[in-house]
This record gives C-alpha cells, sequence and structure tokens, in this order.
C-alpha cells in the first residue's frame, strides 16, 4: 500500500540528505528484521525496480542503502503474501520471473472462504467474541437461522466481509442472538456483490419521516 516513492525509503535505510526531506537517517525494514523475518503483503504491486532489490536481499543477503554505494549485508526470512496471480504476472512482464521462483520455495495456497464452509462456524464465533468485546456486550451467538445463511452465502470478500457482515448484525439486530436477516441470497459468482440485499427485512430501522437523533439512536444501539 506504499506510494511507489516511498517504497525504497522504507524498505531500506536512508542516510540524511539521501534524497528530498530525508532530514534524518533512518533504519529500513530490511535492516530491522536482520536474523529475523519480514512479512510482505501484496507483493505483487512491487515495480519492477523494487522487485530486483528484493531479490538481492533475499537471494544474495545484500541490500544497498540509499546514498550509498556499499552494500549491507542482512539475514532475513522473507514471507509474503498476495491475491494476484504471479504466474500470470510473470508472463505479462509484470513479474520478475526470477523473483517468483525465489519466493515460491514453500507455497501455501489458502481457499476462498466459499470453499471452507466447515470453518465458517469457528471463524464467525471468533469474530463475533472481538466485535463484543470492542462494543463490551455479552453472549453474541447465531441462531440455527443465522448459521444457515452463513454457511449458504458465497462470500466473494472472504473473512473481511465475514467480519463486517457480523458487525453489521450486532448493529442491526436487536438481542445477543442474530439471524443474520441482512445476508443476501448466494450469488451467482465470486465477483458479484449485491450492494443492496432483498432479504433485509427489519422495521425497527426504517427512518423515521421526523429523522432521527444520532446521540439517540447510538445510546439504543
Amino acid at each position: 500500500a506504499l506510494a511507489e516513492n516511498l517504497v525504497d525509503s522504507e524498505f531500506f535505510f536512508f542516510f540524511w540528505c539521501a534524497f528530498t526531506d530525508a532530514k534524518r537517517a533512518r533504519m529500513g525494514l530490511f535492516e530491522a528484521a536482520d536474523g529475523g523475518t519480514l512479512f510482505l503483503d501484496e507483493v505483487g504491486t512491487l515495480s519492477l525496480s523494487t522487485q530486483a532489490k528484493v531479490l538481492l536481499a533475499v537471494e544474495e543477503g545484500k541490500i544497498r542503502r540509499l546514498g550509498s554505494h556499499r552494500e549491507t549485508r542482512v539475514q532475513v526470512r522473507l514471507i509474503t503474501a498476495t491475491n494476484q496471480p504471479l504466474l500470470a504476472l510473470v508472463r505479462e512482464g509484470r513479474f520478475r520471473e526470477d523473483l517468483y521462483h525465489r519466493l515460491n520455495l514453500l507455497p501455501l495456497s489458502l481457499p476462498p472462504l466459499r470453499e471452507r464452509a466447515a470453518d465458517l462456524p469457528d471463524l464467525a464465533a471468533k469474530l463475533l467474541a472481538r466485535v463484543a468485546q470492542r462494543h463490551h456486550l455479552r453472549g453474541l451467538s447465531l441462531s440455527r437461522a443465522g448459521e444457515h445463511r452463513l454457511g449458504a452465502h458465497r462470500w466473494p470478500g472472504n473473512v473481511r466481509e465475514l467480519a463486517h457482515e457480523l458487525e453489521r448484525a450486532v448493529i442491526f439486530e436487536p438481542g445477543p442472538i442474530l439471524e443474520l436477516q441482512h445476508l443476501s441470497s448466494p450469488v451467482a459468482s465470486s465477483g458479484d456483490l449485491d450492494p443492496q440485499p432483498q432479504s433485509w427485512r427489519n422495521p425497527h430501522w426504517q427512518l423515521p419521516e421526523s429523522g432521527f437523533l444520532l446521540d439517540t439512536l447510538i445510546a439504543e444501539v
């Protein structure tokens, strides 16, 4: 998620005055992780120039600090993640093939949530416990109907969507036992999203003609 012009300065140590606004020296992530592990998410979005530097750091254990002509040795265990098809990016020339093979030493493929229905109850329980702690609530759980809706939904947004929908249910449904009435019916494909689920039926939350006071609404929730 780093801006392209900030990636090198975040990854690699830079000296004072190495570039504009570099008012003090700062250690980069690779040196901070020396002797340990560095996790890089969304690695498929790195530019080709940054990929070359990451390859040097991983393959030869060397980095070049910004503003320096010398290479510094680091020993870092690198773990990366991506939701993009890296092989397709390699074929398109957007990801270095040598870096792909270097990172692919021990690949772990995580199936989408719709293919892991057996994990849904445990994930939902964990996420509900987190919501309950954040909102100072007790006894949050799903009804049988809620569990059925949980298993029938396609979850194109995976765990992030699950967490969002559970928290929305806590906000809009009265009582500690959640029905998940707002969940849409199963979508046709993983890319389809229903912005206004037709199954939403909660008259308690219809906006009155006279409007409402936000402080009062928050207090009721």
